[in-house]
C-alpha cells in the first residue's frame, strides 16, 4: 500500500474539515474560528502569502533559469540545474518542492473558501477574495511549469490536478483525480480569478486586491490567446479587457526614469513606488540567516553578501546595449550614462588593481567568441578580456593583446561613441566593447545583477513581483496586436520604450514588424523578472542560447514543442497518489 506524502496533504500548513493548525505558535480550532473569524483569516492567509515568497523565488528561477537573460558560470549539482540544462528529472527536489508549495496554498486558500460564506461583512469577502486569488496564482504557476503551452490542443494536453481542498473524513472517502487538461485549469484559474475580483474590495500592494485579480485574468488570456500568427481573438479581447481596468483604475502610474532605475530597492508599498500592483513582501527579519540562498544572492555577491554565480548573459548585455553602450564605467552610484534604464539593474564587477583605490581599473575589449574541438566543430561560447596593445590619437583601440598567449590581434571601429569594435580571431569575425577589465569566475565576467537585491538597502532582501504596470501596458499592446489594433499597441509599446530609453520610440508599428517589437519591449522590460522562457513558448517561439556560460549544449534550439518545454510530474508525486497521475511524455 502506498504511502500518502502528496505535496498536497502532507503540509507543514494544514487546513481540515475538523481542525485548522498554522505555524509558527498558534492553534486555530473550530471555536476559535467562530470567535474571530477574521483574525483567524489573517493568520491563515499570511501563512500563505509567507508559502507564496517561496514558490515565486523558483518559479522566477525556472523562468529566467532556462532562458538567455542569465548563464551560470558552472555546474552546478543544485536542485535548480535543471533549469539551466534543460534537463527533466522526475527526481529532482526543486520541481517536488515546487509542486508541494503550490499545493499548501490551494488546500489552505480551498478550505478557507469553503469555511467562510460570503457576504457577511465587506472585510471577510475581502479575505475570500486573498485566498480565491492565492489559489487561481498556485494553479497558474503550476500549470506552466508541468502543462503545455495553451494554444497546443489545451482540451487534449494535460496540465495538473484540481484538488481544491483536504478530506475532512479521511483519505478513504476522497476522490484524487488524475491531471486536469490544461483547458480545464485555466478554467479554474479564470473563474478564481473572477471570483476574487467580485470580492475584493480594499487595495493593498502586498495583498491580493481586486486590481492584482484584474492583472491576473489579464495575463492568463493573454496565454490563453496563442500565438500572434494564430490567435484566440476572443481570449485577447478579454486581455485587452482586464488589462484596461488596471491602467484605467488611476491606482497606478509608471515610475519616473530615475525612479524605475532604483526599482529593486523600494518595498512594494513605499508611497515613492507606484508600479507594483501585487507582491509578495519579504522583510530583512524572514531572510536575514538565509540572504546568500536568495535569487538576489545567486545573482550577485554584495558587501561580501551573496554568490554572484548566475550572471546577465552575453545575449542580455548586447540587446541593452543596442542603442547605445551603457556607460556601467562609471559605478553603481552613478546612474547618468546608462542609456537603456533596464541597463541599471547590470552591475559589472570591475577589476581593482588596488583593492582600496576605486579608480585603479584597466582598460579592456571584451567580447565573446566560439570555442572550436580539435575536427574543427563548434563546442561552445567563451568570453575574451583583451588589453589595449596601440591606442590612436582619438583614444580609439588599434589592436589588443592576450596576456595569456601574448598575441596582438588588431581591432576595427565600428562605433566609436558606442566603444563598439570588431576583431578577427580563431577564424571568426566578433563585434566586442571597449570596457574595463570585469572580474572572472570560471573565464566568464562577472556581470552581477541587482533586480533582486537592496529591497531597503538590505544586501539580498528582494519582494517577488507578481504583477507591475509596465507588464499589464505591455499585455494590452499584444492584445491589441492580435486584434489589428496596432496604432493603440504602438502608443502602448512606446510608453514603455520611451521611459526606458528616451527619444528612441517606434515610428511605426506594421504586420511585419509588430510581433518583433512588441516581444524585444517584453524581453528587456521583464528582464530577470521570471517571465523569459515562458513568453517565449507560450507565442509559439523556439529559444536558443548561443552565449559562454553552463546551460548545457548552448547550439541547441528548443522547439516549442519540444517535450522538455514542461517537467516531469515529480516521481515522489506519483508514487504517492492514490490513483492514477499521468506522467509528462
Amino acid at each position: 500500500m502506498k504511502k500518502i506524502i502528496l505535496g498536497a496533504f502532507s503540509a507543514l500548513i494544514l487546513v481540515t474539515g475538523c481542525d485548522l493548525e498554522r505555524l509558527p505558535n498558534d492553534a486555530y480550532t473550530d471555536t476559535t474560528i467562530k470567535e474571530d473569524p477574521e483574525t483567524t483569516l489573517d493568520v491563515l492567509l499570511n501563512g500563505n502569502y509567507s508559502t507564496m515568497r517561496t514558490v515565486y523565488d523558483t518559479y522566477i528561477r525556472f523562468g529566467e533559469y532556462r532562458g538567455d537573460n542569465v548563464r551560470k558560470d558552472k555546474p552546478t549539482t543544485a536542485g535548480y540545474s535543471i533549469f539551466y540544462t534543460w534537463d527533466r528529472n522526475p527526481s529532482a527536489g526543486t520541481p517536488n518542492t515546487q509542486w508541494n508549495n503550490c499545493y499548501k496554498v490551494i488546500s489552505q486558500a480551498s478550505e478557507i473558501i469553503k469555511m467562510f460564506p460570503e457576504g457577511k461583512s465587506e472585510a471577510l469577502d475581502q479575505k475570500l477574495g486573498e485566498a480565491y486569488t492565492q489559489r487561481g496564482l498556485m494553479y497558474f504557476n503550476l500549470v506552466n511549469m508541468f502543462g503545455r503551452p495553451y494554444y497546443q490542443d489545451p482540451e487534449t494536453n494535460l496540465g495538473v490536478p484540481i484538488v481544491n481542498g483536504m478530506p475532512g473524513e479521511g483519505l478513504s472517502n476522497y476522490e484524487f483525480p488524475d491531471r486536469a487538461t490544461v483547458k480545464a485549469v485555466y478554467n479554474q484559474i479564470v473563474s478564481d480569478f473572477k471570483k476574487a475580483e467580485q470580492l475584493c474590495n480594499t487595495y493593498s500592494t502586498i495583498r491580493a486586491s481586486k486590481e492584482a485579480a484584474q492583472a491576473a485574468l489579464a495575463k492568463a488570456y493573454i496565454y490563453m490567446s496563442g500565438t500572434f500568427e494564430n490567435p484566440n481573438k476572443t481570449y485577447a479581447d478579454s486581455a485587452y479587457y482586464y488589462a484596461d481596468k488596471v491602467i484605467q483604475s488611476g491606482k497606478f502610474q509608471l515610475l519616473s526614469r530615475d525612479n524605475f532605475m532604483h526599482y529593486n530597492e523600494f518595498t512594494p508599498e513605499d508611497a515613492t513606488q507606484t508600479e507594483t500592483i501585487f507582491a509578495c513582501r519579504t522583510r530583512f527579519e524572514d531572510v536575514s540567516s538565509r540572504l546568500t540562498s536568495q535569487l538576489g544572492g545567486q545573482y550577485s555577491r554584495i558587501q561580501n553578501v551573496g554568490w554572484g554565480e548566475t550572471c546577465a548573459s552575453s545575449i542580455a548585455i548586447d540587446l541593452l546595449n543596442e542603442v547605445g553602450t551603457n556607460e556601467w564605467r562609471k559605478g553603481h552610484d552613478d546612474l547618468s550614462g546608462i542609456v537603456d534604464a533596464r541597463a541599471a539593474f547590470v552591475v559589472p564587477d570591475y577589476e581593482l588593481t588596488d583593492k582600496k583605490d576605486p579608480t585603479s581599473t584597466r582598460r579592456a575589449f571584451v567580447f565573446v567568441t566560439k570555442v572550436y574541438d580539435n575536427s574543427g566543430k563548434a563546442t561552445a561560447y567563451t568570453y575574451k578580456q583583451f588589453i589595449p596593445a596601440q591606442i590612436g590619437n582619438s583614444n580609439e583601440l588599434i589592436s589588443v593583446k592576450d596576456e595569456v598567449t601574448g598575441s596582438e590581434y588588431p581591432v576595427k571601429v565600428v562605433d566609436l561613441v558606442n566603444r563598439k569594435y570588431s576583431i578577427q580571431y580563431n577564424n571568426g569575425t566578433y563585434l566586442g566593447y571597449d570596457d574595463l577589465y570585469v572580474n572572472e569566475s570560471m573565464g566568464h565576467p562577472r556581470y552581477y545583477i541587482y533586480r533582486c537585491s537592496l529591497e531597503e538597502g538590505n544586501t539580498q532582501q528582494h519582494s517577488p513581483i507578481v504583477s507591475r504596470l509596465s507588464d499589464v501596458i505591455l499585455i494590452r499592446a499584444e492584445a491589441s496586436i492580435k486584434l489589428n489594433n496596432l496604432s493603440a499597441a504602438l502608443e502602448d509599446i512606446n510608453k514603455i520604450r520611451e521611459r526606458a530609453i528616451p527619444g528612441h520610440g517606434y515610428k511605426t508599428l506594421d504586420n511585419s514588424n509588430a510581433k518583433d517589437k512588441l516581444m524585444k519591449e517584453r524581453h528587456l522590460e521583464l528582464m530577470f523578472h521570471g517571465e523569459r522562457s515562458i513568453d517565449v513558448f507560450r507565442v509559439g517561439d523556439s529559444l536558443s542560447r548561443p552565449m559562454p556560460g553552463w546551460c548545457g549544449d548552448p547550439f541547441r534550439v528548443m522547439k516549442p514543442t519540444d517535450n522538455d518545454v514542461v517537467m516531469y510530474i515529480p516521481s515522489q508525486q506519483i508514487e504517492a497518489w492514490p490513483t492514477k497521475l499521468t506522467q509528462n511524455p
